[in-house]
């Protein structure tokens, strides 16, 4: 019993490594995408632009994918993407969906870095960066895999009083992702290794 027990569980671990390794291949490359705000978050104060204690931004949909042609492996030969805002307290969520069928999925969103605003010769400017990972999906022929990037908002504003006079409040935005070509298995898979492993652990208990 026990023998046939092992052998339907080293059969089920041995479905879900096939089923992770008879997909296509990892997605490998990097992409860069920039662009602007619907919307500033500047408070009443006009003490921040991009820096204002928040991981909330209302970005333009659609966006520029920096210097086309400059994306590399999968992604080479995309011109164009959209993007969804930035919120920090929704995750998981779609950040950018390509012309070329990827989509970039964020699950993890973290503060790295922070200029407050800061004023000389007439001008303000602020900055922000977070780094933020997660899965990107591709179109037929690839599996998901995870990703890293970062992003930097800059704002700049004229000067009035050592803060932003009002109405001068500009910002854009940049952000960098690499594919790292490691697949992350599909929700299924890991259920049938699961099972698998309960049943060897299930028949080293009886043995024991």
């Amino acid at each position: 019993m026990n023998r046939k027990i092992g052998l339907i569980a080293a059969a089920t671990c041995g479905m879900a490594l096939a089923s992770v390794s008879a997909h296509a291949v990892p997605i490998i490359g990097s992409i860069s995408f920039n662009d602007g705000f619907d919307l500033v978050p500047s408070p009443p104060s006009l003490a921040c632009i991009v820096n204002c204690g928040t991981d909330t931004y209302d970005i333009n949909n659609v966006v520029n994918v920096y210097a086309p042609g400059s994306a590399t492996g999968a992604f080479a030969g995309t011109s164009s993407a959209s993007a969804s805002d930035l919120d920090g307290s929704a995750l998981p969520f779609d950040i950018y969906s390509t012309d070329t069928g990827f989509v970039f999925t964020v699950t993890s969103y973290a503060l790295l870095s922070s200029t407050p605003l800061n004023c000389a010769a007439g001008l303000c400017v602020d900055t922000i960066e977070y780094s933020f990972s997660g899965s990107v999906t591709g179109p037929a022929g690839f599996d998901p895999t995870a990703f890293i990037g970062r992003w930097t908002a800059n704002g700049a504003c004229n000067a009035a009083a050592g803060a932003c006079a009002a109405g001068t409040q500009s910002g854009s935005w940049s952000a960098s992702v690499v594919a790292t070509g490691r697949a992350v298995p599909e929700p299924g898979s890991l259920a049938l290794l699961g099972l698998g492993l309960l049943g060897v652990g299930a028949v080293r208990r009886r043995k024991a």
